[in-house]
């Protein structure tokens, strides 16, 4: 049943997450490659984000110590 497996996917495929930043006079931002959801207690949502330190997005982040998180999907 093509229905039952569209609703399997949606539901194994991760959000598309974007991260923006502003550090120095400069804007940044990224889609990152991996997120999730970290928290089981709804009135407490957290998400996880992970940002390769190779990345220049990284670097910002880490100099401004601020980050938006965005859910695209």
């Amino acid at each position: 049943d093509q229905t039952a497996l569209d609703r399997f996917v949606v539901g194994i495929r991760p959000p598309v997450i974007a991260v923006t930043t502003h550090c120095a006079g400069r804007d940044n931002g990224m889609i990152v490659l991996s997120g999730a959801v970290g928290s089981v207690i709804p009135d407490a949502m957290r998400m996880s984000v992970n940002i390769c330190k190779s990345n220049f997005t990284h670097s910002l982040v880490n100099q401004s110590g601020v980050f938006a998180m965005h859910m695209l999907a």
